[in-house]
């Protein structure tokens, strides 16, 4: 785990209902698809944890930096409509075992 990345997040639902849109509305250009929000690597990794409700487990941390590193992609031009906007809280609640 890398404790000072701080990335965005998306899952495949969310992907295949942006690209339902993309296509639809005949949208062109680079679109980057990803949460409204950030979150450190090492809580995310602990959220999906906790969301699967896994009680053992051992993580190794990987520091290539001791400054924080992002990851992460917004949209600047092309805006997608608001139902498709999402948190980082809203992927880890999809989260659950088969």
């Amino acid at each position: 785990m890398f404790p000072n990345l701080i990335v965005n997040i998306i899952n495949e639902k969310k992907i295949a209902l942006c690209i339902h849109h993309i296509i639809n509305k005949k949208i062109s250009g680079v679109i980057h698809l990803g949460s409204k929000d950030l979150i450190h690597h090492v809580d995310l990794v602990k959220d999906i944890i906790k969301s699967l409700k896994i009680n053992y487990y051992k993580l190794k941390y990987v520091y290539t930096t001791n400054d924080n590193r992002y990851i992460a992609l917004f949209n600047k031009n092309k805006k997608l409509p608001k139902y498709l906007n999402f948190n980082v809280d809203s992927i880890i609640n999809s989260i659950k075992l088969k």
